[in-house]
């Protein structure tokens, strides 16, 4: 991802421009929440990965796919995977 964020970590403004998605819980709460820059296609390795952990539906805490802040995850390898879910948290 270098050349998109110049300091490699998105500053504040950059981020309004980033690729969203977004996957749910059973309660309908944000489960995950991929970013990535525009362009990046779900099967790419190009996401950065949060999960987001509730407890009686109030936010706890929310964790990095792989302990990292860093673009290098898919979101979706394919229609029927959820590849984001197949990732450690921490």
């Amino acid at each position: 991802m270098s050349g998109f964020f110049p300091l490699g970590t998105p500053a504040p403004i950059e981020i309004l421009f980033l690729t969203r998605r977004y996957a749910y819980d059973g309660n309908g709460d944000t489960e995950y929440i991929g970013l990535a820059k525009p362009g990046t296609a779900d099967s790419d390795a190009g996401w950065m990965i949060l999960k987001h952990a509730y407890t009686n539906r109030v936010l706890q805490n929310v964790k990095l796919s792989g302990g990292e802040n860093s673009f290098n995850k898919v979101w979706k390898a394919d229609a029927g995977t959820n590849t984001y879910a197949t990732y450690e948290y921490s």
